[in-house]
């Protein structure tokens, strides 16, 4: 068999295949919108019952997406800021991975109660004494193919930003003491160019010189420029005087002015500082600018 009648005969072979991937694809694009618009459905009928937005997408996607309760605790856990509730729904989910038992579980949420038994949950209204809904749940989905990924991802997304931004706040608030320690140290003498190395045995941990959101940086904040071979008394306004913030520089021991200001800045559009006078703030990277830019003495 020749070349030319071999790639016929493969094409002919291929050629269905082919030509039926797109309306496979077209059809799996319409399942998915479907499911969604089902998801979206199920947590309207759990907002109309009365139950927060992010309340019903818990309960539906316990009861759609077919998402192990641990990994719908972890994405939580994620979307929420924390609060009284939190509690609530780490016993709710460690005693829906023991519902195998035989013997229910019951956790009272004041005006509720959730029972979970045999893969049920049932959502009791104590005022009425009444079964507001009962969900089945099932685990083995993977998480990337659940319909509530959709939803629940830009909430993840914003959710992680915060925990990134509040670790790097926590980062500078530990630096500036660190500085200040040095500083007590030292006749009150602010660091040098070697700042890291000379802050390092106060803060006693490495990980704290970089922001959580550019690991690829082993030291994400610089020292404002002006301040190097200063003393700490000899700062005029150390509430309004920016002492570390995050830049672009990267290098072992960070030095900089305006130009070292991330120009999109870092979380969301600005930048942490901590101030000589040790206090923490966000800032936009416009502002951040100005603030650097202002004279120290």
């Amino acid at each position: 068999m020749s070349r030319a009648v071999a790639a016929i005969v493969v094409l002919a072979l291929i050629a269905p295949y082919a030509l039926a991937q797109p309306e496979v694809e077209a059809q799996q694009d319409i399942e998915r919108v479907a499911a969604e618009q089902q998801l979206q459905e199920r947590i309207q009928r759990f907002v109309d019952m009365g139950l927060p937005q992010q309340a019903a997408v818990f309960v539906a996607a316990l009861s759609e997406s077919g998402m192990s309760p641990a990994e719908i605790m972890l994405m939580i856990m994620m979307a929420e800021e924390g609060g009284d509730d939190t509690m609530g729904m780490m016993m709710l989910l460690n005693a829906m991975k023991q519902s195998a038992s035989s013997q229910p579980v019951v956790i009272d949420r004041g005006e509720s109660l959730l029972v979970i038994e045999k893969g049920t949950l049932y959502i009791i209204d104590l005022e009425g004494v009444e079964v507001e809904a009962t969900l089945k749940y099932q685990q083995g989905q993977a998480l990337e193919d659940s319909a509530i990924m959709s939803l629940l991802g830009p909430m993840i997304g914003q959710a992680r930003g915060k925990a990134q931004q509040a670790a790097c706040m926590s980062n500078l608030k530990q630096l500036g003491l660190a500085l200040h320690m040095h500083g007590d140290a030292h006749d009150g003498a602010i660091p040098g160019e070697d700042w890291v190395e000379a802050t390092v045995a106060y803060a006693k941990n490495r990980q704290i010189y970089t922001c959580p959101s550019r690991p690829e940086l082993p030291v994400g904040y610089a020292m404002n420029e002006q301040l190097i071979g200063m003393r700490l008394d000899e700062v005029a306004d150390p509430s309004r005087t920016v002492w570390l913030f995050e830049s672009n520089i990267g290098g072992e021991s960070p030095v900089g002015g305006m130009e070292a200001v991330p120009a999109e800045g870092v979380h969301n559009g600005g930048v942490n500082c901590v101030f000589v006078d040790g206090h923490v703030k966000w800032v936009t990277a416009a502002q951040a600018l100005d603030l650097i830019a202002q004279p120290v003495q």
